[in-house]
């Protein structure tokens, strides 16, 4: 019986492959993209936020400033480690400098952190006690064993979906909206695992059409660690007909990202040249996690070993992502920040969603921001 409940599946209405390219969200038929192709769609998108930057400013009788600056914000993944991203957020407010961003992305904990992030000091305090007064059981339930074969994950994220649900509300969808007019951008990244590729959606975009269920979705989807929790099954429509995509955490294919093949800014840049001429241009990363590794000597059984394989694999792959925003920045001349848990961080449990833990990391990055000891102008292990 085992065995043979190890060999089926949950049903679904999968995409059919020759439709990948064509396949949309009902109703919203521009708000994702494949992030390694161009996308017109998100090169209109971006010509049409500087339009409404602009139209911002001229209701009110004025001109967009010359002086006020372009700041991007890349948020990573890092699970639990994302309490030290908040910890800056909180910090940075506090040391009084912390800016308004044009532009904020994020992956995995890093997107459930990213809305928050983007209306700014204003939810400081929801962030702070979603990351201090957390622990697993408000993130997970574990599956019994015959759940767990047969089934899509190990666990069960309906407490942190409900969390979201707390948070993510009709008030701020609405805010999101409001800033969304004013040429600000929220993207979010998801892995499409049918097409193993993935996927930038314009948050701000689903905000504006009122679409709270899908915004959710789509932030439980980029935070979905594939077989720990489960999948967002996304519903689209292609050939006239519907079908579901299988989403899951953004960071199987990038820890972090802020713009690349999906558009090209810096063409808009050119054909808006007297709106961007001595304007200041600042990227800012904030990496939860460590980007260097822990010496710790392993048991000798399946899951420490795999588990510190992928986990090694993933904060290298994050190393990488660095330094292709870094030669990004330097390009497109942006000033590079980036900030990183240090090296000398040695969790005391291993516990996943340990509140000790995590209150911890949320002091540190509120302190290393407050202080202004944690932003490095060049990524982890180069000299420029």
């Amino acid at each position: 019986m085992l065995l043979l409940a190890s060999c089926a599946s949950l049903p679904r209405n999968p995409l059919p492959e020759q439709y990948v390219e064509q396949a949309r969200i009902p109703g919203l038929p521009d708000v994702r993209t494949f992030a390694d192709e161009y996308s017109p769609a998100f090169q209109k998108n971006l010509v049409e936020s500087i339009e409404r930057r602009k139209a911002y400013y001229e209701a009110q009788g004025l001109v967009w400033p010359p002086q006020e600056p372009i700041n991007l914000l890349a948020l990573s993944g890092g699970g639990d480690y994302g309490a030290f991203g908040a910890g800056v957020l909180y910090g940075w407010t506090e040391a009084g400098d912390r800016p308004e961003f044009s532009l904020v992305t994020g992956v995995s904990t890093g997107s459930l952190i990213a809305p928050f992030a983007f209306l700014g000091s204003d939810y400081d305090d929801e962030l702070k006690e979603v990351y201090t007064t957390i622990d697993a059981k408000k993130v997970f339930i574990l599956k019994r064993i015959f759940s767990i074969i047969g089934g899509d994950s190990v666990a069960d994220t309906k407490p942190l979906a409900e969390l979201a649900a707390a948070y993510i509300d009709g008030e701020m969808l609405r805010r999101i909206a409001d800033e969304h007019d004013k040429g600000r951008r929220l993207f979010i990244a998801t892995t499409n695992l049918d097409a193993q590729r993935s996927v930038v959606w314009d948050m701000g975009a689903i905000a504006k059409a009122g679409q709270l269920e899908l915004f959710r979705k789509v932030l439980m989807a980029s935070s979905a660690i594939p077989a720990a929790f489960p999948p967002e099954y996304i519903p689209v429509v292609a050939g006239g007909k519907a079908y579901d995509e299988m989403h899951v955490d953004g960071g199987v294919v990038t820890q972090v990202f802020l713009y690349g093949p999906f558009v090209n800014p810096m063409s808009v840049v050119e054909n808006y040249s007297d709106d961007f001429n001595g304007r200041d241009k600042r990227m800012y990363v904030i990496v939860n996690n460590k980007v260097s590794g822990t010496y710790n000597p392993l048991r000798r059984n399946l899951p420490d070993i795999a588990g510190t394989a992928i986990s090694s694999l993933i904060r290298n792959q994050g190393i990488g992502a660095l330094d292709r925003l870094y030669l990004i920045a330097e390009r497109d001349g942006f000033d590079y920040n980036v900030g990183y848990i240090p090296d000398e961080f040695q969790p005391q449990s291993d516990e996943l969603f340990d509140p000790e833990v995590m209150n911890t990391l949320f002091e540190m990055g509120r302190e290393m921001a407050r202080e202004g000891s944690l932003w490095m102008n060049h990524p982890p292990g180069f000299t420029p």
